[in-house]
This record gives structure tokens, sequence and C-alpha cells, in this order.
């Protein structure tokens, strides 16, 4: 563990709560996230300044819980990408009852987090449930990077059960949230464009879908240039690309892509799941270039880890993990 610490200077005014208690959540926002984006200051403050505020040591004991029920929610996202589906909802379940019912921004998150963690687990309908109630209570925060993201997932999952029309209304519905009233896309776009992007290919619209995933790549490459974001929104933006460019016979420009695709996923240590998904994009291409051969190869190494995973695992009485995909 890499430990952080923020420091805190006092002087007499401090003898004042509320400008100790604002200064003191300042001093841990600028630990970044996920702290810098936390509300946890407005609450504590609100407690203090009600008509009936409690003492300094149970203030103090909301700030604790809720920095605390913060750091779940954020671990539990990290679980999911992970694979660790079982901890990952173990961890949303504690961020639940820590986090005061007001807090209603980072409830939404916690049900985006169960909602993905659901998908990976197979069980769509508490998915479904999961993405509704993150939208719900997103809505109610007025958290429109929720909103956005819970959409785009329900978009997906509609998508996948054939309801084709239906996912492109939730992905537009989304699409209008994440652009400002001047038509500038917000950074959450990305994900909705890649919606959009699958949707027309699926319609066999090339032109269409490269013109939204090309738009999600320079999107993720604008906002999100370094870090966890960066490399799975501009992963996914490159590997949808190198498909349409497939589909439109341009496949030296699609190699190419896949050859960045997996330069990023070597580098990344996230989740096990980008290497598996270049190496998916790569048999695809390999078939539509009729390299039968090197599509063979990859089902016989897919077999070959599947095998070797299972009989690891079957030592220590475990199931092993199904195979997803799955949008950050």
């Amino acid at each position: 563990p890499n430990p952080k610490f923020c420091w805190l200077s006092l002087d007499e005014n401090d003898n004042d709560l509320t400008r100790f208690l604002t200064y003191l959540v300042a001093a841990i926002r600028s630990l970044g996230e996920p702290w810098s984006t936390s509300s946890v200051d407005h609450d504590v403050v609100a407690h203090y300044t009600s008509a009936r505020p409690p003492d300094v040591e149970t203030l103090l004991m909301i700030l604790i819980n809720e920095i605390t029920a913060v750091a779940l929610v954020f671990e539990s996202l990290i679980n999911v990408l992970m694979g660790d589906v079982q901890h990952s909802l173990e961890l949303s379940h504690q961020a639940l009852e820590m986090l005061p019912a007001e807090s209603v921004e980072w409830r939404s998150y916690v049900y985006s987090n169960r909602g993905m963690a659901y998908v990976m687990n197979g069980d769509m309908e508490a998915a479904i449930g999961a993405f509704e109630e993150s939208v719900r209570i997103g809505q109610e925060a007025g958290n429109k990077m929720a909103v956005v993201g819970s959409l785009s997932n329900l978009a997906g999952l509609t998508m996948a059960r054939g309801q084709l029309h239906k996912s492109a209304a939730s992905y537009r519905r989304a699409l209008d949230l994440a652009t400002d009233a001047q038509g500038k896309r917000l950074p959450v776009a990305h994900r909705v464009l890649l919606g959009l992007g699958e949707l027309a290919r699926e319609w066999n619209e090339l032109e269409a879908a490269e013109r939204y995933f090309t738009e999600s790549l320079a999107l993720t490459r604008r906002y999100h240039p370094s870090g966890i974001k960066a490399t799975v929104g501009t992963l996914m933006s490159l590997l949808h690309l190198a498909r349409v460019k497939g589909a439109q016979g341009e496949m030296e420009t699609a190699g190419d892509m896949l050859d960045e695709a997996r330069q990023l996923a070597l580098k990344s240590e996230t989740t096990p799941f980008d290497d598996l998904l270049v190496e998916t994009a790569q048999a695809r291409l390999s078939l539509q270039q009729g390299d039968l051969a090197a599509a063979e190869r990859w089902a016989r190494q897919i077999e070959l880890d599947r095998d070797s995973d299972a009989g690891a695992l079957s030592e220590q009485d475990e199931k092993p993990p199904k195979p997803f995909e799955i949008h950050e």
C-alpha cells in the first residue's frame, strides 16, 4: 500500500467548527480521487448547521464513516473490474449501509457497481434492477455521470437481448444528457458513442459507426490522457474502430489499431480481461482476412488457458470465472 497524507494547519480562527470542518475536508480533497469529488463536506457541515447540531465527536464520526463509505464505493468498482464479483457485491453492500440516505450521489454509484457485478454473474434481471435504481437516484441527485453511465449499461443489456430500437432510444437519451447547452460533449459521452456506434454497425451503417467510434476515441484522449479511464476508454474505442475498418476492407488500418490496443493492454494491470478482448478482436480480423490458421491457433490457446485456469481453481474448490465484456 502507498498511504497518502494531507496537511492542515490550525489557527485561532479554527475555533469556529464550521470553518474547521470545511478546511479539514478541503485538505482531504487535496489527496485527489476519490476524495476530490466527494460531497462529504456538505453533509458534515449541513449536520452542524442544522437546528439541533450533534456534538463534535458525532460530527467527526459522521465524517469518518462517509470517507470510509466513499473508499468502499471505489474499492467495489476496482474489484468488479478485476473480476472479483462476490467481493465487489460485499463491498457495495457495506457502502450502502454506511452511506446516509442523503448521500444520493454516492448511492447512485454503488448501484451502478452492483449492476456491473450482476452482469458478470449472469444475473441480468438483478443487473437491470440495479442500473434502473442508479438512474433513479442519480436523477434525484442531479448526477449526470451516474445517470448516463447506467443508461448506457441498460441500453447495452437491451441490445444484447436483440431489442435494438429500445436500446437506441436509451442511448439517445443518455447522449442528450451528456451534451451541454452549447452542443459540447461531456467526457462521459464516450461510453454512449460506443453504444451508438455498435448499433450502427449492427445495422450495417458502417460510416455512421466509424463516426461514433472516432468521436469516442477523441473524447477519451482529450479528457483522459492517462490513468484507468484513458486505458479502458481508448482500448474499447480502438477495438470497435478496428472491427469497422475490417468490415470496410481496410485491413492494414485495422491491424494498426489492434497493435495500439495490444500495447495499451500490455501496460495495464487493472483488469485481466483487456488482453483477451484484444486477442479476440485479432482472431476476428484473421477470419476476415481468410487466415484460418491464425484463428485456429487463437482458439486452441483459449482452450489451453481455460483448462489451465480450471485446473488451478479446482485445487481450491472454486469455479472458473465466466468470460465477459463490460464497459468501464
